[in-house]
This record gives C-alpha cells, structure tokens and sequence, in this order.
C-alpha cells in the first residue's frame, strides 16, 4: 500500500506541514476501538484523549479523532446495531427520532 502524504495549510494558505492520511486512519482506527473497549469508563476515554493529544499535538489529534469517529460508525456502531435491530428492536428508527428532537429545539 502506498502512502498517500497531503501538505496542509493555514486559513491564508499558508504552509503548515504535511500529513500521511495512512497514519491518521490507522491510528484513529486504533483509537475507535479503544474508544469502544473503554466506553463505559470515562477516565479511560479521557486519558485516552489525553495520551493522543500529548503523542500528536492538537491539530494532528483532530485529524485522528475524524478518523476514529469514521471508524467507529462504520465499524463498530453498524455492525453492532444491525445485531440488535434483528431482535427486532427498532435503535435506527429511535436515534433518528431523537435526532428530529434535538433539532427541533436548537
């Protein structure tokens, strides 16, 4: 497989570094499902936020977090809803609905 490196630039387009979108995706895939491993332990989420902000930096970090936020939808929370939705409960249909509430009372 061949990296795939992207030169980033400021809001002035101005250069500010490059990136390996490989990099990012493996370690936001990392950190999807060490999310999911420790999801019901918010200290172990925190300091997991914590260690890939101090190992990366800031600007990097949000990078792996859209990854990890990709991954974790795409690999995790589908595959995991469909097995609950063949019981025969509803969980799309319910978040979408909570979805329209949270809207509506923006």
């Amino acid at each position: 497989m061949t990296d795939s490196v992207h030169f980033l630039r400021d809001d002035h387009g101005g250069p500010l570094g490059v990136v390996s979108v490989n990099a990012v995706n493996e370690r936001g895939a990392i950190l999807a499902f060490a999310a999911a491993v420790a999801s019901n332990r918010p200290r172990d989420l925190e300091q997991l936020t914590q260690e890939l902000v101090e190992e990366v930096g800031p600007r990097e970090a949000g990078y792996v977090f859209a990854a990890a936020l990709g991954t974790l939808v795409q690999d995790v929370l589908d595959p995991l809803l469909d097995v609950v939705e063949a019981t025969g409960h509803p969980v799309r249909t319910k978040l979408a609905q909570t979805l329209q509430g949270m809207k509506a009372g923006r």
